[in-house]
C-alpha cells in the first residue's frame, strides 16, 4: 500500500517546476515595480505569467489525468495500477498550481504572509487528510492534499490583496484559468 501510494503520488517532474521557475524569474522585477508603487501593474504581469504556465501546464497534466491508468503501468508497471486514482488526484493539484503566490507577496515585503499561508495549508491538509484517510483509505490523503489547496488560494489571494492594496476580485485570474481549463 505504502509502495502504491509513492508510485501515485509521483508528480511529472518538469511541470510542477514550472511555475515556481517563472514565479522566481519575475520576482525582480515584481519588487521593483511594487517599490514604485505599481502595484498593479505588477499584478497584472503576474497574472499573465501565470495565464502563460497555465497553458503549458495544464494541458499537460490533462493528458495525464486522462490517462492515469496508462500513465502508471507505462512507468512503473501494471502492479501499480491501483496508484492511479492517486496519481490523478495530485494530478489535477498540480494542474491548479499555475501561479508563484508566495513570490508576489514576499516582492511586496510581506514574507511574513507565506509563513501564515504555510500554516494554513498544513493545517487544512491535517483536518481534510486524516477523516479522509480513515473513510477512504489512502486515496484520502491525496484527496484532502488537493481539496486543501483552495483554501490555500484564496487565503494567498486575499494576503495579496492585503499586501499590494488591490481588491481580491482583481489578483487572481480565476475567468481566464476557467477558459484554459
Amino acid at each position: 500500500v505504502v509502495a502504491e501510494y509513492e508510485v501515485g503520488a509521483w508528480q511529472i517532474p518538469f511541470v510542477a517546476t514550472i511555475p515556481f521557475s517563472v514565479g522566481a524569474a519575475y520576482t525582480p522585477r515584481f519588487r521593483a515595480l511594487f517599490s514604485e508603487g505599481k502595484f498593479a501593474e505588477g499584478i497584472e504581469i503576474w497574472k499573465l505569467s501565470s495565464i502563460k504556465v497555465g497553458l503549458i501546464v495544464m494541458p499537460i497534466c490533462m493528458v495525464f489525468i486522462v490517462a492515469a491508468e496508462e500513465s502508471i503501468s507505462l512507468l512503473f508497471g501494471p502492479e501499480y495500477a491501483a496508484s492511479a486514482v492517486v496519481f490523478r488526484l495530485y494530478s489535477i493539484w498540480t494542474l491548479l498550481r499555475i501561479a508563484a503566490f508566495g513570490n508576489v507577496i514576499t516582492a511586496a515585503g510581506k514574507p511574513q504572509f507565506v509563513l501564515q499561508a504555510a500554516g494554513l495549508s498544513f493545517i487544512a491538509n491535517i483536518l481534510l487528510s486524516v477523516p479522509l484517510t480513515l473513510w477512504l483509505g489512502y486515496y484520502g490523503a491525496a484527496l484532502g492534499t488537493l481539496v486543501s489547496f483552495i483554501p490555500m488560494i484564496v487565503f494567498y489571494c486575499a494576503r495579496i490583496s492585503t499586501a499590494t492594496g488591490e481588491p481580491i476580485t482583481q489578483v487572481y485570474p480565476t475567468l481566464d484559468v476557467l477558459r484554459i481549463l
